[in-house]
């Protein structure tokens, strides 16, 4: 839009170059475009015309990859002829989508399919009104179909020939909108795989097509085409699952099998028992072998976010697997808190659990008794196994009989799923909750144990320090200081933490998160637990194991440390109290404003995170076994996107949180806020990374560059 004195008028190309720039010698004093002078101060953040700041810190919402799942009419021609076997079970839908729509049909197709998602979705006003629904942007979508008509039917159309024949088995518009529904699936799966889960940090993307969104208008399509839609969703999922997932990274593969949990949730878990089959010597391998592989990654993400959402898992076994499916055995973990101690340790474990559970002792007089001389003798070294135990065993039988609430309802899901399982197998489909588990069930292990954990915080600790100094009186000289040492305790607590309560990943996430937040565990020890640190001194390195969702953990804790930091400085659900003038001596710089403060002090807490993630994920990878290969390990997969991750959520945590402390979205503090980040070593981990990796192999130069661009 031309833009002078007076009123706007519209641009017309006369074949003469188009300023839209004001020229430097000042000839053309009013520019015709206002957007263009900060789109090139992008490159630059010191140069800002006009006050205002263009800030992208991601690309989402903005660039939108495209999965061609079902191929291209071209690619058919030259198929095996075992492929041609199959030609007695095509899918005419299909095949009408696949040979009628070509590449610029497909691109288009895929605009006007996100442009309708992001025109038409559903807002809610400040007074609380819902404008929209998901239904009507399902809609919307499949009236895109009507976009779509043959030559020979526009050619009736234009002759007279009267109204355009319907598709005989298609719903979604007319005859030349058969099969467009393969592509409308197509679309939305490409923006799903894309999207971040909500655990992720949707909360702070930039994108309008969040993952819950798009699952939601894919469940009111498949409603809306029950008999088209269901058909595609599963010849897209057998295509991805075929073709795609092994080059899917680690995120983009656990957003598509949240979303097909969330949709199988949603539609009585109705999908083909040929599929299930198909997929479990996968699951299989993963679980019972332990070799990864990313379908059976797939396969048990997807069933345990089943098990989440519906919070049951002999829900799965008896509506959603089929009968006698060798998945019901790997649904839950065996139970492994126990069975590793030694006999005295598991006697004093049984004490101390009815201690706290049953008698409801003091925390000062369950910490006296852990560290006193009785249970020394007792145990008088007879600890059973070598290693971890040995130096921590006062710390995991406390541990152990804290969470036993965790260790109860795995027992009770277990005894559930075997129920379910033979009742199946006796062709019975009754209730399969016995009448006297019922109040057991209703007991909530979440917060038992969290409140367990604060109330017997000491015992934890305490435990932990006399565990540390009998280890000390044995050593003769040590490399490790008391700081190390405890850190590795703190480790050691983590994964006791994760043994009991890895059957469900909420219960271990809040499990975690409340040993953070009563400073049971330090943020830092989370990181090196997650990234396989070791909980005891080791004379050789040994090969790490990192936890696969390890990103997960470290975005959790660093949203903690930094609500807590704000929390210990004065700031309080949005309540800002000014202490300036407490302190004159604070060692901050008086010039500073309080926002400024603020920030550096969380960049300051979260900056340590982000370096040891960093450093420690490009030493896992420059310690692995090149030999010229380059095809990733899926270990190595979770350390590059999860590093990507973290570099690219936490920063857009830490500005929104700052933004929503200060309770305004002033351009003036926001600019603060985000000079505090550029000045800060997050923007500079590279250096770090370079300076300390032990070696510069292909994979971390890969990280490297990515942390650089």
């Amino acid at each position: 839009v031309m833009e002078g004195s007076g009123a706007q008028k519209g641009v017309v190309y006369n074949r003469e170059p188009l300023r839209i720039m004001s020229l430097a010698d000042g000839s053309q004093s009013q520019p015709i475009s206002r957007a263009a002078p900060h789109l090139l101060a992008l490159g630059d953040s010191s140069e800002q015309v006009g006050g205002v700041v263009i800030r992208i810190p991601n690309l989402d919402g903005i660039v939108y990859g495209r999965l061609a799942v079902f191929g291209l009419s071209g690619d058919d021609e030259d198929e095996d002829e075992a492929d041609e076997a199959d030609q007695t079970q095509s899918n005419p839908e299909q095949d009408a989508y696949t040979k009628g729509f070509g590449l610029l049909d497909r691109c288009f197709l895929s605009e006007a399919v996100r442009d309708a998602l992001v025109c038409h979705r559903p807002t809610v006003t400040a007074t609380g009104a819902e404008r929209g629904s998901c239904r009507d942007v399902a809609e919307q979508v499949m009236a895109i179909g009507h976009l779509f008509v043959p030559q020979d039917q526009s050619s009736a159309e234009e002759n007279g020939g009267g109204d355009a024949s319907m598709a005989p088995s298609s719903d979604a518009g007319p005859k030349g909108a058969r099969g467009i529904e393969y592509g409308i699936v197509e679309t939305i799966l490409s923006l799903i795989v894309q999207a971040n889960k909500r655990e992720e940090g949707s909360d702070v993307s930039g994108s309008p097509l969040g993952h819950l969104y798009l699952s939601r208008v894919l469940l009111e399509m498949t409603k809306l085409q029950p008999t088209l839609m269901p058909r595609a969703i599963v010849a897209a999922i057998a295509a991805l699952f075929e073709d795609f997932l092994p080059s899917l990274v680690p995120s983009a593969r656990a957003a598509l099998a949240d979303w097909l949990a969330i949709h199988l949730s949603n539609t009585a878990y109705q999908w083909p028992s040929s599929y299930w089959a198909h997929w479990t010597p996968y699951a299989q391998a993963l679980v019972e072998s332990n070799q990864r592989n990313s379908r059976g990654d797939f396969v048990m993400e997807a069933i345990r976010d089943m098990i989440e959402l519906q919070g049951s898992p002999e829900t799965i076994v008896s509506d959603c697997l089929p009968a006698g499916s060798p998945l019901v055995t790997l649904l839950l973990p065996k139970d492994a808190s126990t069975s590793t101690l030694a006999d005295s340790l598991q006697i004093l474990a049984k004490d101390l659990e009815e201690r706290i559970w049953v008698h409801n002792d003091d925390p000062d007089a369950v910490r006296e008794y852990i560290v006193g001389d009785e249970v020394q003798e007792s145990i008088s070294g007879n600890v059973g196994e070598s290693g971890a135990t040995q130096i921590w065993w006062r710390t995991s039988v406390v541990v152990k009989a804290i969470l036993r609430p965790a260790k109860i309802d795995l027992d009770r899901a277990q005894k559930a799923v075997r129920k379910a399982r033979d009742k199946l197998a006796d062709g019975d489909d009754g209730d399969f909750m016995e009448e006297e588990d019922l109040d057991a069930a209703t007991e909530d292990v979440v917060v038992d144990a969290v409140e367990a954990i604060g109330r017997y915080k000491p015992v934890i600790l305490a435990a932990m320090a006399r565990d540390l100094q009998v280890y000390e009186e044995g050593q003769t000289s040590s490399d490790l200081d008391e700081n190390d040492m405890l850190l590795m305790g703190e480790i050691h607590i983590l994964r006791q933490t994760d043994a009991m309560a890895s059957y469900s990943r909420s219960v271990l996430e809040a499990f975690v998160d409340a040993l953070v937040q009563n400073h049971v565990v330090t943020p830092m020890a989370v990181l090196r637990w997650s990234l396989g640190e070791n909980d005891v001194p080791v004379d050789a390195p040994t090969a790490p194991s990192v936890h696969a969702s390890w990103h997960q953990y470290v975005l959790q804790t660093a949203r903690t440390a930094a609500s807590m930091e704000l929390s210990d400085n004065g700031v309080d659900g949005g309540m800002i109290i000014d202490r300036s003038g407490e302190d004159e001596n604070d060692g901050m710089d008086s010039d500073e404003s309080p926002v400024t403060q603020r920030a550096n002090k969380v960049i300051a807490t979260i900056a340590p995170l982000l370096k040891y993630a960093a450093v420690r994920v490009c030493n896992i990878l420059a310690s692995t076994d090149e030999h010229d290969r380059k095809k990733v390990k899926p270990m190595e997969a979770d350390l590059i996107d999860g590093l990507k991750m973290l570099l690219t959520v936490i920063p857009s945590q830490l500005r929104a949180l700052l933004v929503n402390i200060e309770g305004t979205a002033d351009s003036k503090i926001a600019r603060e806020i985000e000079s505090c980040l550029e000045k800060s070593s997050i923007g500079d981990l590279s250096t770090d990374c370079r300076q300390e990796c032990t070696s510069l192999t292909p994979f971390v130069e890969v990280v490297l560059k990515c942390m650089e661009a």
